[in-house]
């Protein structure tokens, strides 16, 4: 498999852990994902959430539209089949794959993509960021922002696909990457949304301690389900 000498395994008694060190290019993680999630659902290994970070690049949902990046950008957007709209990883976003079974009882998507977002705010308020949340109106974790023009700013981006009850895609939390590669975009379709990151909020908050507390906080947020 393809990086797997890139990836920190940490093996539970009834999941793993993933963290990458280095940028994984985008298709590359796609691969080891749907690798990884057929396997879940062939009972070969075991429920994976997987910490990294990918180089440039722009992601575009089921729900994309043309109007939603520039012509310039369309050499460098990766249409995906996960949920939502168009979105920029990079340096500095944490991103969390979630790859594990919904068993019976936890088959309900909107349950799912609840919990995804109180985790995503579990770690900022670890960080002491303690006004973000979430919104049916707006995918994804926001921030009070006096910055914005509608006064609020996203914080993270939580898209997700789910095929014979097997999760995969998750969540992306901006802790320190280039804003500005959210200009030329309109991100996850929302026009005159502006984008925020941790560091913007504190600078003192370092990159490696949101990504032991996304880490840690994983136990709680899987034992949910597993």
């Amino acid at each position: 498999m393809i990086f797997m000498h890139k990836i920190q395994r940490f093996n539970y008694k009834q999941y793993e852990i993933w963290r990458s060190h280095q940028c994984v290019e985008y298709k590359a993680s796609l691969k080891i994902m749907e690798e990884r999630v057929q396997k879940i659902r062939l009972g070969y290994v075991k429920p994976t959430i997987w910490l990294l970070e990918h180089p440039d690049t722009y992601t575009a949902g089921a729900l994309t539209q043309k109007s939603d990046y520039p012509e310039s950008l369309s050499q460098m957007v990766i249409p995906i089949d996960r949920g939502g709209k168009l979105t920029y990883h990079g340096p500095g976003q944490l991103v969390v794959y979630v790859m594990i079974p919904l068993t019976e009882r936890h088959k309900d998507v909107r349950k799912f993509i609840e919990s995804l977002e109180s985790y995503t705010i579990e770690i900022l308020r670890a960080h002491n960021i303690r006004n973000a949340f979430a919104s049916r109106e707006k995918v994804g974790i926001w921030i009070n922002s006096k910055e914005s023009p509608n006064k609020q700013a996203k914080i993270a981006a939580i898209g997700i696909k789910i095929r014979q009850w097997i999760t995969s895609h998750g969540l992306a939390i901006n802790i320190n990457p280039d804003l500005a590669k959210f200009d030329p975009i309109i991100p996850c379709g929302l026009p005159n949304a502006k984008t925020t990151s941790i560091q913007t909020i504190n600078p003192q908050i370092k990159k490696e301690e949101v990504i032991e507390t996304a880490h840690a906080l994983a136990h709680s947020f899987l034992s949910q389900y597993l």
